[in-house]
Parts: C-alpha cells; structure tokens; sequence
C-alpha cells in the first residue's frame, strides 16, 4: 500500500508541475514514463508475492491424522523461502453472497446441473461490481461464477444470491477472501473449506452404507434430520450434526442416533444459508424468515 502511495505522489507531482511550471513535453514523458514503470513494478511484486512457483505448492496433507482429507486438492505453499510459507491455495469452493440478484437466471434445472458465468454476465444496472469483478480478473485470471441450487427458483425475495467462484489456477484464498470483500455490493464471501480429519473414524467408515436426510427445504421454523443405516441396523454409535453460517462460523451442533428423526427449532436462527456438516458430508440448508 505504501508503494501505491508513493506512485500517487508522482503523479501528481508531475501534473502540477506540468500545469504550473510549463516542464517540456519531453521530460513530462520521462516522468511519466517512469511512473508506469514504477506500477507495473508494483504489480510484479504484488503478484510474485502471491503466487510462488508451482514447484512451491504442494498437495496440503496432515500425515499424523489417519482421517485426514483433502477432497478439492487445496495446496500450500512449501518453500521456507517464499512470502507466502504455508499459506494455503485453491481453485473453487469460493462462495460469495450478494444482496441482490446479480445474473439473473429465469430456468430451474436439476440439482446437479453445472451453470457457470462470466463476470461479464453481471447485470449492467451494477456497474460497481462489474468493475470490482472485472479487477479481481485483472489481477488473478479466469473465474467463473457457479450456480450453487440450480434446482431453485432464481430470486432473492426470500433469501440472498450466493454463488461459487471456481480459479483457472490455484490462487491464494486469504488473498481472494479479502480481494473480494472489498468489492461493492458483496455482502459475504468465503472458502467453503472442505479439509480436515475426521471425527468419528467409525462413522466415516460406513459412509457409503447410510443415507443422511434432512427437510424441509427451505425450512421455516423447524428443520427435521435422519440418518438411516441401510446395511448396518444395528450400529447405534452417536452422530455429530454441525450447522455452520454463510461465514464458516459453527452456530449450532448436536448428537443424534441412526434411524433417529432428530428436529431443530429454528426460532433463535437468523434467514439465510448454513451449512449442514456430518463428517465429510455437507449439505446446504437454506431458512426462511
């Protein structure tokens, strides 16, 4: 920040001495001249600062934890030398949540339908955040906007727009996180972090063997879970339900058994999207005031 200033000063040093002591056009071109080098100098920092080479990056594992996964390849950075030592990068699973409904969507599709967009399909009513989007282009690449329910109806009259953001390449997600949250109308933004162990080893081991279940979708006022054991009826060990916030923050959690129906009052919950957690499975759950 103090070498943007710094070429701040420049420029406007040069400009008043061009409009009040009349410097020749040839050392006005020097001048600035030396001011686009001085930027794009800058830029060149910025950007090696953030982005170590790939023989830097590694596949982010904890080989001490046996339950450990790393189900979306997150890297980090593994060269002592560089800025950026340990810090963590990824490609998607960035959500952003706006207040208004930014693309526009008039079709429902099935839930597992992949629909990406440009930051060019932003409505042009939100110039602000075109520019903002159009910038985070600039200085980190290709990115895409993904549909996160294209099962729903596209409004945001019950509930705010959220959708993914998916990198060409591996980008430094404390970096994007704060890029983003500084971009007009973007009310929060995220990485939907999906590594970690595992809490319950032996739950983990039947997870293909069980189905866990929640509704309704959206919910209101109660929210009912179930998770049957479709080929191990008799295990009875307990089960961990996490809910997290649109921000990563755990606002509630509770045990619950196999072939149990388990229900939440949803009073003292706020509208909006959490995150439903049981080991690696997590499960939007959208709520509506």
């Amino acid at each position: 920040m103090d070498l943007y200033l710094l070429c701040l000063q420049i420029f406007i040093y040069v400009c008043i001495e061009k409009f009040f002591f009349e410097i020749s056009e040839v050392v006005m071109r020097k001048k600035l001249f030396v001011l686009v080098i001085c930027l794009i100098g800058l830029n060149l920092i910025i950007c090696k600062a953030e982005t170590p080479p790939d023989s830097c990056l590694k596949f982010y594992w904890e080989p001490q934890d046996s339950t450990f996964r790393n189900v979306d390849s997150v890297m980090v950075d593994s060269c002592e030398q560089s800025q950026t030592f340990g810090q963590l990068y990824a490609k998607e699973y960035f959500v952003v949540e706006f207040d208004h409904n930014i693309i526009p969507r008039d079709t429902i599709y099935p839930k597992d339908t992949i629909i990406e967009y440009s930051w060019e399909d932003i409505d042009t009513n939100y110039s602000e955040l075109r520019l903002g989007f159009f910038r985070l282009y600039q200085k980190y690449g290709n990115f895409w906007f993904r549909e996160i329910r294209p099962q729903e109806v596209d409004t945001t009259v019950f509930f705010k727009r959220e959708l993914f953001i998916r990198f060409e390449d591996y980008r430094n997600i404390d970096s994007i996180v704060d890029f983003i949250k500084e971009i007009p109308l973007v009310s929060e933004v995220l990485y939907f972090q999906r590594y970690g162990g595992v809490v319950d080893v032996e739950a983990e081991k039947n997870t293909n063997e069980n189905d866990f279940s929640m509704f309704p979708i959206p919910a209101k006022e109660i929210i009912y879970f179930r998770f049957d054991s479709v080929n191990r009826p008799e295990v009875d060990y307990p089960i961990l339900i996490e809910i997290y916030s649109i921000s990563g923050v755990k606002v509630y959690s509770k045990y619950m058994y196999h072939n149990e129906l388990c229900s939440i009052n949803l009073k003292n919950f706020n509208g909006g999207l959490y995150f439903v957690r049981h080991n690696n499975t997590v499960k939007p759950l959208l709520i509506i005031k």
